[in-house]
C-alpha cells in the first residue's frame, strides 16, 4: 500500500472504533471475484487485506466530482462508514437489486459509496443517491480512483448555526406545568430530608 494512502486512512478512519474484528483475505476476495464475476480493484484489495471495518473520522469531506441535485452546494460530501467483510457478505443482495457495475464500500447517510468492479467503471468510486430522480441508476462520480478519493478527504470545521446564548425554547403550558411540579415535589423531598 502507498504510504501517503496508508497514512490519510491512519489520519481519516477512527481506529479506535470500528465493528469488525475480521479482515479479508486475497483467497477470499479471489473467490469472490469468481462468484460474481467482477473485478476487486488493486487498490480497495489492500484496503481490504490491511483494516477493519471502521467509522470515518467527524467534520472530514471529499469532494465530489460530479453533483446531483441531491448534492450540497459546496459539493463536499462525508462517509460515516467503510466496509470491509460487509464488502462480500452484502455482494448477492446488492447486485440483485442494482447490477454488477459497482459494489458498496461503505455508508453515508442513507446512502452508498460504490466502487466500479466491471472494466469501464473499474475503480472509480462513486457516491450511489438513492433517493435521485434524475439517472435511473443515481450513480454520480466521486473520484477516479479509490487511492484518489481517500487522499481527497479534507477537514472542514464545523459551521456554527446557531449561538448558543440566544437559543430560546417554547414549551407548551401542560409541559411547562409538569416541569413546576416536578421542581415542587424535589424541593419538597430535600426540604423533608433536612
Amino acid at each position: 500500500m502507498d504510504k501517503s494512502v496508508k497514512d490519510k486512512l491512519d489520519s481519516i478512519l477512527n481506529l479506535d472504533v470500528n465493528n469488525g474484528t475480521e479482515k479479508l483475505t486475497s483467497e477470499q476476495l479471489d473467490r469472490f471475484e469468481g462468484q460474481y464475476g467482477v473485478t476487486v480493484p488493486d487498490e480497495y484489495r489492500e484496503f481490504l487485506i490491511n483494516y477493519y471495518s471502521c467509522y470515518v473520522r467527524e467534520d472530514l469531506y471529499h469532494t465530489m466530482l460530479e453533483r446531483s441535485s441531491l448534492t450540497p452546494k459546496d459539493g463536499m460530501e462525508q462517509v460515516d462508514y467503510f466496509y470491509n467483510t460487509e464488502f462480500i457478505k452484502g455482494a448477492e443482495s446488492f447486485i440483485a437489486a442494482y447490477g454488477k457495475k459497482v459494489l458498496p464500500i461503505g455508508r453515508t447517510g442513507g446512502d452508498y459509496i460504490c466502487i466500479g468492479v466491471q472494466k469501464d467503471d473499474l475503480n472509480k468510486i462513486y457516491h450511489l443517491y438513492h433517493e435521485d430522480r434524475e439517472r435511473e441508476d443515481g450513480l454520480y462520480l466521486a473520484a477516479d480512483s479509490f487511492n484518489g478519493f481517500i487522499l481527497g478527504f479534507e477537514y472542514r470545521k464545523p459551521e456554527r448555526k446557531y449561538e448558543s446564548g440566544k437559543i430560546k425554547l417554547h414549551l407548551s403550558p401542560e409541559l411547562m406545568e409538569s416541569l413546576e411540579k416536578y421542581r415542587r415535589n424535589k424541593n419538597d423531598t430535600k426540604a423533608e430530608e433536612k
